[in-house]
């Protein structure tokens, strides 16, 4: 019998360090800058292999650690950290580049030279965020994007993310291999943004958060490629022309506007509030009335009464697989909206997302006359469930009629129409608290008189 060799098994290999530096790099730049730093102290051969990680992620967690609090760390501290890595940084190229603090025009110089620093290194990925959300921070204090850039055209950067800075002519016109592009708070007028689509034709998703100063977004043929359109809560904007040949989504949430929009249209959400418009089915109706048949997904701001008002002008929505509502209004059933289920034969999905906090218990139980059944129904999903006996008479409907149903997901959590789509509850107060209790024993009780083949799932 032989035995052991006590150095072989009290001797740990080190298999990690065999393998090639590309790979070690590899690894490496899924840690934060932080982490990847430290993996210096493991061996000589270690020491410099995190100056060549193809992602820089500088934010105020990386530079101290989860746990501890961003405020105690001065901004031009953060500018040295920066400045002292891309001193020693040796890669030869970067994948991603992003900057996530509190900067403004004061820095304009440093922020400048970050971003002169990352396009000669053939960024592919771009991200600014200078964190000034507020809507009363002053303009005058913002950043400016460069105008000016190392090189004649930038053919590498194809993913741009800016938060909270200023965009001038010509500015990112030169990105010419630019296909997606995120503004949020940017401050732009229409005719930097008309610069922007004519010259960046590549562009396949364009996303305008907050953009105070657009009055109009004209998408024209020159945005051949573009695929998908957002614009939140751009609250000067008066007109959305769109005649992008291939764009399938587009997504708008805020007031009223004027709108053409695209012929392939298949997913549209379109939340326009009940202060700007009074008849929202209506005037989707109409806006889309060129699309509706071949939507596949439809996501809308309503309320049941406007449902109930305007279901006459809709046609069958032939192809709908997906159908989202956001609800406001407080008065009226929410069965209204089997309506809007009855037109969709091809539906696979439902979503209602209860936006309000009722003070009072909804309508009761109301006459369904539809007999329907939704053959190809297969999940359904309420948002800011209250267990009321409206919402509770519409689920019902569902497991009757929807013969293909295979899952249910209740949550007493409202949700906001951000892109984020976060929760609006304060967890930690009582009456949220208390309420969230009320709505799961609804929802356990309706459970229990459902088939057991249905998922049941309650948040």
């Amino acid at each position: 019998m032989q035995r052991a060799n006590p150095k072989r098994s009290n001797t740990m290999e080190d298999r990690i360090s065999e393998l090639p530096n590309e790979i070690l790099v590899h690894i490496l730049s899924f840690l934060s800058l932080r982490n990847a730093a430290r993996s210096g102290i493991l061996s000589r051969r270690w020491r410099h292999l995190w100056k060549s990680v193809p992602r820089l992620n500088f934010d105020f967690v990386n530079k101290l650690g989860p746990g501890r609090d961003s405020k105690g760390l001065d901004k031009y501290q953060f500018v040295d950290w920066v400045n002292g890595v891309l001193d020693l940084y040796q890669g030869k190229s970067l994948d991603e580049f992003r900057i996530h603090c509190t900067l403004g025009v004061d820095l304009a110089s440093h922020i400048d030279s970050w971003i002169h620093f990352a396009i000669a290194k053939k960024v592919k990925r771009m991200d600014l965020d200078s964190l000034t959300r507020m809507d009363f921070f002053p303009v005058s204090l913002k950043y400016t994007f460069p105008s000016c850039f190392p090189v004649e055209t930038v053919t590498s950067v194809e993913y741009l993310s800016l938060s909270s800075c200023i965009l001038t002519l010509p500015g990112i016109g030169k990105f010419r291999s630019l296909k997606h592009l995120f503004l949020e708070r940017v401050e732009l007028v229409d005719e930097v943004l008309q610069h922007l689509l004519s010259n960046c034709s590549s562009l396949e998703y364009l996303s305008l958060q907050r953009a105070a100063n657009l009055v109009s977004v004209k998408v024209d043929a020159s945005s051949s490629n573009m695929k998908c359109l957002t614009i939140y809560y751009c609250h000067s904007l008066k007109c959305v022309d769109i005649y992008a040949s291939n764009l399938i989504t587009f997504t708008y949430v805020g007031h009223k506007v004027h709108l053409k929009s695209a012929p392939r249209l298949t997913e549209v959400s379109f939340c326009v509030g009940n202060h700007s418009c009074d008849d929202r089915l209506t005037y989707a109706g109409v806006q889309f009335a060129g699309n509706l048949h071949q939507l596949e997904k439809l996501v809308l701001q309503v309320s049941p009464h406007e449902v109930s008002r305007g279901i006459g002008i809709l046609p069958t929505l032939c192809n709908l697989k997906v159908l989202v509502l956001w609800v406001s209004g407080k008065e009226d059933s929410v069965t209204a909206f089997i309506h809007l289920l009855d037109l969709s034969p091809l539906l696979r999905r439902f979503e209602l997302h209860l936006m309000y906090l009722r003070s009072q218990p909804g309508p009761s139980r109301t006459e369904i006359t539809s007999e329907s059944v939704h053959q190809q129904l297969e999940e359904i999903e309420v948002g800011g469930f209250f267990g009321f006996e409206d919402e509770i008479q519409l689920l019902e409907h569902v497991v009757k009629n929807a013969v293909a149903l295979k899952k249910i997901v209740i949550d007493p959590c409202r949700k906001d129409l951000s892109a984020s789509g976060k929760s609006v509850e304060a967890g930690s107060s009582f009456p949220f608290k208390d309420r969230l209790q009320t709505a799961r024993k609804h929802a356990q009780h309706f459970c229990e008189r459902i088939p057991s083949s249905i998922n049941v799932v309650i948040l």
